[in-house]
C-alpha cells in the first residue's frame, strides 16, 4: 500500500493513481509558495446514498474532480447515567473515520461524489465535513500553516499533499489549538454553596452554580449534562463548586484529573470534586481524532478558569522534506489561569500523520498534551484547585522508530501559587495526563470504487428481426451493484418485462425474448439502479420491430357439371403469393376463377411468403362435368360464283363423335361427311345446319349465308354516222365493264355508250367487249367513214 493511502487515508494506489492521472496536475506543477490556512472546509448536514449527494454548509472554494478528506468528529455514543462509567464510550459509531474521495460536480449547497464512501458516517449526528486536499508537486511553506481551529461543525484539520515532490519548510505547521473545545469559563449567577452538602454530582445542566463547563469530546454534547466534573468521552470535566480545577483533555490515553480547592475555614465550601480527566479512547487504530478539550475550573470571580483546547489533526505527505524550520505540531492548549476560582484543565495533543519515504534528519513532531492551568492565590491561605493535564496526542508516521517519546509527552498538572499555606507550590491533587502513542503507518481499508450513480456506457441498440426469432437487447453500465429492470411500451407508457418461456433476463443487463408480432414497433428500455430505494436511471429506448411471419388459407366452389372453379384465398402478413392448380398451369391473382380442361381431382397449392418466410397451403378438389359435343363451323356471309357456287364446309366440332349436315336448296341436301362439297346453281339465301353427336348428347349449329351466282355477259351493238362522227350503242346484259376500240388507233373508250369522230375518211372496225366478273363477251362491225 503506498505511504498517502497509509498517511492519509487516500485509497490504496489504484485510486491514487486515478487521481495522479486526470486530476488537475498542470495546475501546480510549479513551486508554490504557501502560508495561513490553505484548505477549505464544509460541514455535511446530509447523504443521498442514490446519488452520493453531500449536503454542506458551503461549496466556496471547492472545484469539480478535486480530492476531498471526508472526517466524522464527532458522533461517539457515551454512559449518560451517573456511575463510575459516567462518560465511558458505549458505542464509537464512526466516530475518528476518514477517507479521501473524488468530487464529482458541485451545485449550490450540494457536493456529488464519485465513488461511494467506505464508512457508514453518521451524516446527520456525527459532525461530518469534508476538507479539501491542496495537492502539489513542488511547495514552500513561507508562513506558518494552519488549520481553521474546530468551531463545533468544521475545521481542525490540516491536509497537505506534495505528491512525490519536495516540500520546503521555512515556517513550521500547526494545528495547536485546533482541536475539541475546552470548557467555557463560567460564572453562576448566585452562589449558595453550603459546606455540610457539598457538590459531587457527575453532570449539572445550564445554568447551574455547582459545576464548570466540561470539555469537548468525540460524543456529542447532551442537553442538561453540560456541567459538572464527570468527563465527557476524551473531554475533561468540569471542576464542581467551589473553585475546584477543571480535568485535562484526553486522547487515546486519559488527560490528568483537576485539583481540589481546600477552604482555610472551616465554614468555607471545599472544592473536594474537581473534573475527571478526559478518558483515553479505545478504538480501531485508522481511526484519527483530535485531542481533547481540557474542563473549565469552578469559577465565581472572573472568567479565566477556561479548559484550554486540544490540538488538531495534520495529514501531511511529501516526497522529501528540505527547510530551515522543519517542525510539526499538534499541541493542546494549557488549561487557564485563574486568580481565586479554579483553574482549567488541559487540552490533549492532537494526531499528526506524516509520511516522508527519505526521513529527514532535522525534522521535529509533537503532539503535546497542555499543561493544567495554575491558581494565584493572592498571597492568601487559600488552596485553589489547579487544572490537570491533557494526555499526549498520536504520532502515526514512517518515522516512528526515530520519534522520541516527548514529542507525545503529557501536559502536566497546574500548581498553587502565591499561597501562604502549606499548598503553595503543590498540586492539590492535580494529576498531569497520559503519555501519548507514536505508531508506524496504518493499513487502511481497501477504497469501494463502485460509482454511486450509474453510468450506461452502451445504450440498448434497436433490433429488427422475424417473428418466432430471438431478440437480443443489452446494456453496458459502469462497475457497481446495480438492479436491473426491463420495460415494455407498446403505446399505453413503459411496465415491467418478467422472465417466461420466451423471455429471459429481464432484471440482468442482458434480455433474451423471443416477441410476437403484436409487440411490433414497441418501446424497450431498462431501469438502472443502486440496490434499494432509489431512483433508477433509465436507458434510452430501443425500438422493436417484429415482422410478422405470413399466413394463408383458401377456400374454393365448384359448381356442379362444370369445371370452371371459383378460389378465394385468405392471406395475411404476404408480401407476394402464387397459385398452382395441379395441372401445370398456375395464377399471381388474389382471387383466381380457373376452368379445368379435364375432369379429375387435383392438387391445388397456394403459397404466401414475405421477407419472413413462405408458408404453403394444399388442398384437393374434384371437377366433373359432361363431356357433351360442340358444333362449330364456318361459312362466308356471301359467297360469289359465276354459273354455279361450289361451298366446301369443314365442321372443327368438339368432342364430336359423328356429324350430320343439312344444305335445303344445295346439293346434295344432306351429308355426314366431315367436309362436304355442295353446289348451289342460283342465287338466294341459303341456312346450312351441322350436328355434332357424342355418347354424352348432341349439338346443333345453324349458319345462314347468301350466294350469289353470275352468267356471263352479252354483247351487240349499234352505229350512227354523221360525216367523221360515229355514235355507238351497245345492248348488252348482265355486263359490269364496257370497253370501245374505233380501228383508227384511238385510246379505248368506257361505257355501255361512246361517241367517236375520226380525222379522216376510211373503213374502221368497232369492236365492242363487255364483261363481268365471270368473263368478257367480244363482238366487232365495220363502218365506212366519209
Amino acid at each position: 500500500m503506498c505511504d498517502i493511502c497509509r498517511v492519509l487515508s487516500f485509497h490504496p494506489m489504484n485510486r491514487f493513481i486515478i487521481f495522479l492521472l486526470f486530476g488537475p496536475l498542470g495546475l501546480y506543477s510549479q513551486n508554490v509558495n504557501l502560508s495561513g490556512i490553505i484548505n477549505r472546509y464544509a460541514a455535511v448536514s446530509a447523504f443521498d446514498t442514490c446519488w452520493g449527494l453531500l449536503t454542506v454548509s458551503d461549496t466556496t472554494g471547492f472545484r469539480p474532480g478535486e480530492l476531498l478528506l471526508i472526517i466524522q468528529m464527532q458522533g461517539a455514543t457515551m454512559e449518560e447515567t451517573a456511575s463510575t462509567a459516567y462518560g465511558s464510550v458505549t458505542a464509537l459509531n464512526c466516530a475518528g473515520c476518514f477517507e479521501a474521495v473524488f468530487m464529482d460536480s458541485i451545485a449550490f449547497g450540494k457536493i456529488f461524489l464519485r465513488h461511494r464512501p467506505i464508512h457508514p458516517y453518521n451524516w446527520q449526528t456525527g459532525k461530518v465535513q469534508v476538507v479539501t486536499i491542496p495537492r502539489y508537486a513542488v511547495a514552500t511553506v513561507t508562513d506558518t500553516l494552519k488549520a481553521k481551529p474546530w468551531d463545533g461543525s468544521t475545521g481542525g484539520i490540516l491536509v497537505l499533499d506534495v505528491f512525490a515532490g519536495i516540500l520546503t519548510m521555512n515556517a513550521p505547521i500547526s494545528v495547536d489549538g485546533a482541536g475539541f473545545r475546552g470548557g467555557e469559563a463560567y460564572n453562576a449567577p448566585s452562589n449558595s454553596c453550603n459546606p455540610i452538602f457539598p457538590q459531587f454530582s457527575l453532570f449539572y445542566g445550564i445554568p447551574n452554580w455547582r459545576g464548570a463547563y466540561k470539555g469537548e469530546g468525540i460524543a456529542l454534547p447532551i442537553v442538561g449534562k453540560e456541567l459538572g466534573r464527570g468527563a465527557h468521552t476524551n473531554g475533561g470535566g468540569g471542576g464542581n463548586d467551589h473553585n475546584s480545577g477543571g480535568g485535562g483533555g484526553g486522547h487515546l490515553s486519559a488527560g490528568g484529573k483537576g485539583g481540589r480547592n481546600a477552604e482555610p475555614n472551616v465554614l468555607g465550601c471545599d472544592g473536594d470534586f474537581p473534573g475527571f480527566g478526559g478518558l483515553g479512547i479505545s478504538g480501531p487504530p485508522q481511526r484519527a481524532f483530535m485531542g481533547g478539550g481540557g474542563g473549565a475550573g469552578h469559577g465565581n470571580n472572573t472568567l479565566n478558569g477556561k479548559g484550554g483546547r486540544g490540538g488538531g489533526i495534520v495529514y501531511l505527505r511529501a516526497g522529501s522534506l528540505l527547510g530551515t524550520q522543519q517542525l510539526i505540531t499538534g499541541n493542546g492548549r494549557p488549561g487557564g489561569k485563574t486568580q481565586g476560582d479554579g483553574a482549567g484543565g488541559g487540552g490533549a495533543g492532537g494526531t499528526l500523520w506524516v509520511s516522508i519515504p527519505n526521513p529527514p534528519p532535522n525534522i521535529t513532531l509533537s503532539a503535546l498534551g497542555g499543561d493544567g492551568g495554575d491558581t494565584e492565590n493572592n498571597a492568601s491561605n487559600r488552596c485553589f484547585g489547579p487544572g490537570g493535564g491533557g494526555s499526549g496526542g498520536r504520532l502515526v508516521t514512517n518515522l516512528w522508530s526515530g520519534i522520541p517519546a516527548t514529542a507525545v509527552a503529557p501536559g502536566k498538572a497546574g500548581f498553587v501559587r502565591n499561597s501562604t499555606a502549606a499548598c503553595n507550590n503543590g498540586q492539590n491533587g492535580a494529576e498531569a495526563g497520559a503519555q501519548g502513542q507514536v505508531d508506524g503507518l496504518v493499513t487502511l481499508a481497501p477504497p469501494d470504487l463502485r460509482p454511486y450513480r450509474p453510468t450506461i456506457l452502451v445504450q440498448p441498440q434497436s433490433v429488427a428481426l422475424c417473428e418466432g426469432r430471438t431478440a437480443d437487447f443489452s446494456v453496458l453500465v459502469s462497475t457497481g451493484d446495480w438492479t436491473y429492470q426491463w420495460q415494455i411500451d407498446t403505446g399505453s407508457g413503459f411496465q415491467n418485462l418478467t422472465n417466461g418461456s420466451s423471455i429471459s433476463g429481464v432484471q440482468s443487463p442482458n434480455l433474451q425474448w423471443v416477441p410476437s408480432a403484436t409487440q411490433h414497433n414497441a418501446k424497450v428500455r431498462c431501469l438502472i439502479s443502486k440496490i434499494g430505494p432509489c431512483v433508477p436511471i433509465p436507458s434510452q429506448a430501443a425500438m422493436l420491430q417484429v415482422a410478422a411471419l405470413p399466413t394463408a388459407d383458401f377456400s374454393f366452389v365448384v359448381p356442379n357439371n362444370d369445371r370452371t372453379v371459383t378460389f378465394t384465398s385468405q392471406i395475411a402478413q404476404a408480401q407476394g403469393q402464387s397459385w398452382d392448380f395441379g395441372d401445370g398451369n398456375t395464377s399471381q391473382n388474389a382471387n383466381p376463377v380457373y376452368t379445368f380442361a379435364q375432369n379429375g381431382t387435383y392438387t391445388v397449392v397456394l403459397r404466401a411468403w414475405n421477407n419472413c418466410d413462405t408458408v404453403t397451403v394444399q388442398k384437393n378438389l374434384t371437377v366433373s362435368k359432361l363431356a357433351l359435343p360442340e358444333a362449330v363451323f364456318t361459312v362466308l356471309d356471301t359467297v360469289r360464283a359465276c354459273g354455279m357456287a361450289s361451298i366446301t364446309f369443314e365442321h372443327r366440332s368438339i368432342q364430336a363423335d359423328a356429324v350430320r349436315w343439312s344444305f335445303p336448296g344445295g346439293t346434295p341436301s344432306s351429308s355426314t361427311n366431315p367436309a362436304p362439297t355442295v353446289l348451289y346453281n342460283a342465287s338466294g339465301v341459303y341456312t346450312a345446319t351441322l350436328v355434332a353427336t357424342n355418347t354424352d348428347g348432341a349439338d346443333t349449329l345453324s349458319r345462314s349465308f347468301v350466294v350469289q351466282v353470275f352468267p356471263l355477259p352479252t354483247a351487240s351493238f349499234t352505229t350512227s354516222l354523221m360525216g367523221r362522227n360515229i355514235q355507238t350503242t351497245g345492248n348488252t346484259q348482265y355486263a359490269i365493264e364496257h370497253t370501245w376500240l374505233f380501228g383508227d388507233g384511238s385510246a379505248p373508250k368506257q361505257g355501255p355508250n361512246a361517241t367517236h369522230t375520226y380525222g379522216q375518211s376510211g373503213k374502221y372496225v368497232v369492236t365492242y367487249t363487255a364483261a363481268n366478273g365471270c368473263g368478257a363477251v367480244t363482238t366487232q362491225r365495220r363502218v365506212i367513214v366519209n
